[in-house]
C-alpha cells in the first residue's frame, strides 16, 4: 500500500502480506478510509477489521457475521 501527501508526494509504502496470509485480501474500505475489511473468500463468514495508520496497518477485530445473525434470530425468537 502507497501513502501519498495532498499533493501526490509518495510518503511511504507499507507492506501488508502478513496480513493477507493471515486474513485475506482487503475487500472494502470505510467512508473516512481509516478502515479496511479483509476477507479471505466470498464463501467465508467472517470479516478482518484493519486499522490503517500512516506507518502500518493494525488489526481490530474479526466478525463472524453467521454466527451474529444466527445469534440475532435466536434472541429475537425467544
Amino acid at each position: 500500500m502507497y501513502i501519498y501527501t495532498e499533493m501526490g508526494i509518495l510518503i511511504d509504502r507499507i507492506d501488508y502480506s502478513d496480513l493477507a496470509l493471515k486474513y485475506g485480501k482487503p475487500v472494502c474500505i470505510s467512508e473516512n478510509g481509516s478502515v479496511l475489511i479483509f476477507r479471505k473468500g466470498n464463501d467465508d463468514p467472517e470479516f478482518h477489521l484493519i486499522y490503517i495508520h500512516l506507518d502500518k496497518l493494525e488489526y481490530i477485530e474479526s466478525i463472524n457475521i453467521k454466527t451474529k445473525i444466527d445469534s440475532y434470530f435466536k434472541n429475537d425468537m425467544d
